[in-house]
């Protein structure tokens, strides 16, 4: 009989950090990775820490090209968007806290995240994110 099993994909930046640093109003790209299931919901954990303040702008943006493979990770990409009508992730992340939210993507096969400092964004700020999924086995 199946069961349900809870798994998570930690993202992390170019150079394969779960630390992702985003300092003042600096532009990160995370590494891009696998989406769990295309159309799936999932959940999106995150945290930032800083010495400062916190007000990042969150996004995922989604494509279906390997950046790695193509020496694009970590930059802007015209195959990476923000889908159409989707939502930030957070419009302005202003805490230390973990935060959840539920997601749903549109179909695709990779996806990363697109963080922007704002304005009173510290230079010692960095982010954590999980993707938390459940799939049957």
């Amino acid at each position: 009989m199946p069961r349900l099993n809870a798994s998570e994909i930690d993202i992390v930046d170019v150079s394969n950090s779960t630390d992702i640093a985003v300092a003042s109003t600096s532009t990160v790209y995370t590494k891009s990775f696998d989406l769990p299931g295309a159309g799936d919901v999932f959940s999106i954990a995150i945290k930032a820490t800083s010495d400062g303040d916190v007000s990042l702008l969150v996004q995922m943006e989604q494509g279906w090209i390997n950046l790695t493979e193509i020496g694009s990770e970590g930059i802007a990409n015209a195959k990476y968007v923000v889908p159409e009508n989707a939502s930030n992730v957070f419009t302005d992340l202003n805490n230390q806290n973990w935060r959840i939210i539920a997601w749903t993507p549109v179909a695709s096969k990779k996806a990363r995240f697109k963080i922007t400092g704002q304005g009173t964004n510290d230079a010692t700020t960095e982010v954590q994110i999980k993707i938390l999924f459940s799939e049957l086995i």
